[in-house]
């Protein structure tokens, strides 16, 4: 399995900044299937597994599948006065799994080819925020951010 660097991995989530919804050069398109809960109490895991699924969106090639060339980060992110997504410290949100691959489905209904999911997440800040997923193709050991994708918003406190 090719790893990525931390910096191509703070590229990757640099790049996706501000675009969630609409950024996709991947042929994929991404939906969360399964939201955290709209609140959640400082530093505890959440009782929802975060959940995505990959759709293909036009020709994508099945050899990103096949080689496991596709993975899922989660990231956190929380929204400005003005609206833009800002990105969150690396340490604000953490969990067994913060990077998974895209696990194949057997049945393509709808064009469905895959899920990632990011189980027991915890925020370590008092905010709003919301969970961003970036699909990242690797290739040749760089990666790339072709699809972004928010969760809704959580609230965290400290009760």
């Amino acid at each position: 399995m090719r790893t990525l660097n931390s910096r191509v991995r703070e590229q990757s989530i640099q790049n996706s900044v501000g675009r969630a919804g609409s950024y996709n050069t991947s042929g994929y398109v991404m939906d969360v299937i399964a939201q955290p809960p709209g609140t959640a109490r400082l530093g505890q895991p959440m009782r929802a597994t975060v959940t995505v699924r990959l759709r293909r969106s036009r020709a994508a090639p099945d050899s990103d599948l096949e080689d496991g060339r596709l993975l899922a980060v989660a990231t956190l992110v929380t929204r400005g006065a003005d609206g833009a997504s800002i990105p969150v410290g690396p340490d604000a949100l953490t969990g067994p799994r913060l990077f998974d691959s895209i696990h194949p489905v057997e049945d393509e209904a709808e064009d469905v080819v895959g899920y990632a999911s990011f189980p027991d997440l915890a925020i370590r800040q008092e905010g709003m925020y919301m969970i961003r997923i970036a699909l990242i193709r690797v290739t040749g050991g760089q990666g790339e951010t072709t699809q972004i994708v928010d969760t809704g918003a959580i609230i965290v406190r400290r009760n």
